[in-house]
């Protein structure tokens, strides 16, 4: 499972159309005595979210590309996090700008 954490979007100029966004993308996995899966999946989020990777944005209601987030910045995986029951998280936090489709031409 994959959940958005600790989200915060700011204008980084005013008047100007790119944000930014910084936030925590966690990871659970539930029956992964070692933790091997947990890792697999946060170590495939990290290189998904490196500086310089870009993830396309879509539209909530239509599912229509409208924009883009380039990563940037400093990238951690964060430490592992016990739940009550059987269930570890883990989260990789990022920043990314995010350009939308008016600024760019996305293929």
């Amino acid at each position: 499972m994959f959940a958005l954490d600790a989200l915060t979007v700011r204008t980084e100029r005013r008047g100007e159309p790119l944000e930014v966004c910084s936030a925590v993308m966690m990871v659970a996995t539930q029956d992964d005595p070692n933790n091997m899966r947990l890792a697999a999946r946060v170590s495939d989020l990290y290189d998904a979210l490196k500086p310089e990777q870009t993830l396309p944005l879509y539209d909530v209601n239509t599912g229509e590309k409208i924009g883009l987030l380039v990563c940037y910045g400093q990238t951690q995986i964060m430490p592992v996090v016990r739940t009550g029951g059987k269930k570890r998280l883990q989260g990789v936090q990022f920043t990314a700008g995010v350009s939308l489709v008016d600024d760019l031409v996305i293929s």
